[in-house]
């Protein structure tokens, strides 16, 4: 997932004070629990060997411990039974500042994804004078992967909630539920300290023979923030996944499984609010990638659509165009001009793009987008808000969240995921940004019809917006 990628590569920018990297070799695990007592998690090698991790509170090694903890769940998928640690935190905490505890494992320079942050007790107060709001509802989800069973599917994923617990799953199309279970969890303490509840669940489907199911979630008094999600049906799209180093540029060390999981999810999100559009148009993928939204856009949702393709990044548009000729593409330049004439679409949408753009840079694109948009026709762009801001745990990073309250934007670190691949290494940030720098910015020339915080993959804020 990009969002962890980011965040993975912004604390090891933190760690570089650290002695020097250790060799790269190839470990899996996962944070689980995290609080004043303790971390705890599982980790091995990716062959299955044992593995020992070391953890960093506030950026300073703490100490190791070895993985040799039984984990019957984790064997159940594959990995080492004795994989389990936990590591003692009681007594080295600072409860004057919020804590951050980072795991890897001894021989890899990548951390543990999972739960990082422990707050400080006044975190709600301090930052609700900051101009932190979550008292409107909020409820973001996702899908992280599935299983086929004959024709049968299981997905899992998680959902966040400052409300009501989900209470079901509606299959939209494609399927009917069969069975459901939610189970919270502590993910993330800033989260707790505003209210927001995390929840992972396991759902399984009878798939009929559509080439998508499309499911949401029911949930008390918040009907129109049902997120929707999907996975490819009986006979569905898997054959555009691209190769690892493709893969790599965009959302970092991900699964097929799970890249196809969030391709179909984004897909499906994006077309709830095109479908009323017509039957046809033109629409263009701003920073398509190797088309991990715009090909099952185009072969499974909005098939009489005329979809296009522009990116900054020569190999994934060559890539999209091996994987799929019927969407054209442009390589574009770093800033504008777009190689489109004016008011050519009827809709146009940017999945993290503006979330690694410095402030002067979104100017100039939103101005262009406006060009190339026909008036009266939807945007769909996402960015990094102040959900973004407490998952990551950047709550008092002192190279972010000080610009971030300050400015409304912090766009100062730069993302290393492009750096050897376009022509200029500063240009691809880390971004994040207000709710009210966001809406200033779109503000000139779209009307803004709804933001949905978390609204994308759980942590990215999806806006929907006319063209005026």
């Amino acid at each position: 997932m990009r969002f962890i990628r980011l965040i993975q590569r912004v604390l090891n920018w933190r760690l570089a004070r650290i002695a020097g990297p250790a060799p790269k070799l190839s470990f899996v695990g996962h944070i689980d629990g995290l609080d004043a007592d303790g971390v705890a998690g599982w980790a091995c090698g990716a062959n299955n060997g044992a593995a020992t991790v070391e953890v960093l509170l506030n950026g300073i090694r703490v100490g190791t411990t070895p993985c040799d903890g039984i984990r019957p769940d984790v064997e159940a998928v594959g990995h080492r039974r004795q994989s389990g640690f936990h590591f003692d935190l009681s007594g080295v905490l600072d409860p004057s500042v919020t804590n951050r505890v980072y795991v890897r494992a001894v021989g890899s320079d990548d951390l543990l994804p999972g739960p990082a942050v422990i707050a400080k007790k006044n975190i709600r107060e301090s930052m609700r004078q900051e101009g932190f709001d979550f008292s409107n509802s909020l409820f973001a989800a996702t899908a992280y992967t599935y299983e086929m069973n004959g024709s049968s599917a299981v997905v899992t994923g998680e959902v966040k909630s400052n409300g009501a617990a989900p209470t079901t799953i509606r299959a939209i199309d494609g399927g009917r539920l069969v069975s459901v279970e939610f189970q919270k969890f502590d993910s993330n303490s800033v989260l707790r300290a505003f209210g927001i509840s995390t929840y992972s669940y396991s759902a399984v489907f009878e798939l009929t023979d559509a080439p998508c199911l499309r499911f949401d979630f029911a949930n008390p008094n918040q009907a129109d923030l049902r997120p929707i999600c999907a996975i490819p049906g009986l006979g569905g799209l898997t054959t555009f996944v691209p190769p690892d180093e493709s893969r790599e540029r965009v959302v970092g060390t991900m699964t097929s499984n799970n890249y196809i999981t969030l391709a179909y999810s984004s897909a499906a999100l994006l077309w709830t609010f095109v479908e009323g559009e017509g039957n046809e148009g033109t629409w263009l993928d701003w920073g398509c990638g190797p088309g991990r939204t715009a090909i099952p856009l185009k072969r499974v949702f909005a098939k009489n659509w005329n979809i296009y393709g522009c990116d900054v990044d020569e190999l994934n548009i060559k890539v999209l165009n091996r994987l799929d000729v019927n969407i054209p593409t442009k390589l574009i330049d770093l800033y504008p001009p777009l190689p489109y004439p004016d008011n050519m679409f009827d809709v146009v949408h940017g999945i993290s793009v503006l979330t690694h753009l410095t402030e002067d840079t979104q100017k100039l694109w939103v101005n262009e987008l406006a060009r190339v948009l026909k008036p009266g026709g939807l945007a769909l762009l996402t960015t990094h808000g102040e959900l973004a801001i407490l998952m990551g745990g950047f709550v008092d990073e002192q190279a972010i969240y000080p610009a971030f309250i300050r400015r409304g934007i912090s766009d100062e670190i730069i993302d290393t995921a492009l750096v050897t691949y376009i022509k200029d290494s500063a240009y691809y940030r880390a971004t994040f940004q207000t709710n009210a720098n966001t809406r200033a910015l779109f503000g000139r020339h779209f009307d803004i019809t709804r933001c949905i915080a978390g609204g994308h993959n759980n942590h990215q804020d999806l806006w929907v917006l006319r063209r005026k």
